[in-house]
């Protein structure tokens, strides 16, 4: 059998207009299924042999997630640190918003949030010169499910192994369909 046979499983169908999925190779990339399209395993496969031929190299098929419609583009950024005996505890949550592309990148404003209300309560512009003007449009928004993403996050810090971690930022998403999603954890020592 060849190798991209035996990794490619199923079939992929785009849930609505206008999602897509992402193909990851090594360090290259492919937007497939823009629209209303049925991706078969038979159209993965082909795309595999005519263009990613290294079997040593691993593929990733990922659906392309989308923000919230409500909340539009944004990243939230979720702290923890590890404290004496090893305790960890959540030190902040922020919300990088009033995005002007499909990347959190181009945030305008950044909030704090308060985890019991999961609301905005603050601007955050202390953070940076390019956040100085503080912007009161986005208080008061709420991010459901931050709670438990902020639980899952010191979850996750715990099972760190390493003592030198002592803060992570866990950056995360609400979802289209209202779940939360973590894509990146940066490391403090």
């Amino acid at each position: 059998k060849q190798w991209y046979q035996r990794r490619v499983r199923g079939h992929y169908k785009v849930q609505s207009r206008g999602e897509a999925y992402r193909l990851l190779y090594g360090n290259r990339g492919q937007l497939l299924g823009e629209g209303s399209r049925l991706l078969h395993r038979r159209d993965i496969e082909k795309l595999l042999r005519e263009n990613y031929k290294d079997p040593e190299v691993e593929v990733h098929l990922m659906r392309l997630l989308r923000p919230h419609p409500d909340l539009g583009v944004h990243s939230l950024d979720v702290v923890t640190v590890r404290g004496e005996g090893g305790r960890v505890d959540v030190v902040s949550c922020l919300v990088w918003t009033d995005c002007s592309t499909s990347s959190s990148h181009s945030s305008s404003s950044v909030y704090a949030i308060d985890l019991e209300t999961e609301k905005t309560v603050s601007s955050a512009s202390w953070y940076c010169p390019a956040f100085k003007t503080p912007k009161t449009a986005g208080l008061g928004v709420k991010y459901s499910g931050v709670q438990d993403a902020a639980k899952l996050a010191v979850a996750a810090h715990k099972q760190v192994e390493w003592e030198w971690v002592k803060g992570v930022g866990w950056d995360a998403m609400v979802l289209d369909d209202g779940s939360v999603v973590f894509f990146e954890g940066n490391v403090t020592t």
